[in-house]
């Protein structure tokens, strides 16, 4: 268990950005030759590219958790 939350933490800050990284160039690849990929498998490939971001984005969320709790608190106690 210690490995996997080890490669995890490594991942930190990554995702999302790699994920951008993917999405322009698959859409660099679409414009390229837009007929090389079925339909089906864009919409896979689409698919697998916002989960990895959304995956980024929940878990920059999830470590900024108390920054954001004490944001929004700071905000309604003034």
């Amino acid at each position: 268990m210690a490995t996997i939350k080890e490669s995890w933490e490594k991942t930190a800050g990554y995702k999302t950005t790699f994920s951008a990284v993917l999405l322009s160039l698959f859409e660099i690849f679409q414009v390229i030759a837009p007929e090389a990929m079925p339909d089906k498998w864009q919409g896979v490939t689409y698919k697998a590219i916002g989960i990895m971001g959304t995956t980024g984005i929940i878990d920059k969320v999830w470590r900024n958790r108390k920054k954001i709790k004490s944001y929004i608190y700071d905000i309604f106690h003034k």
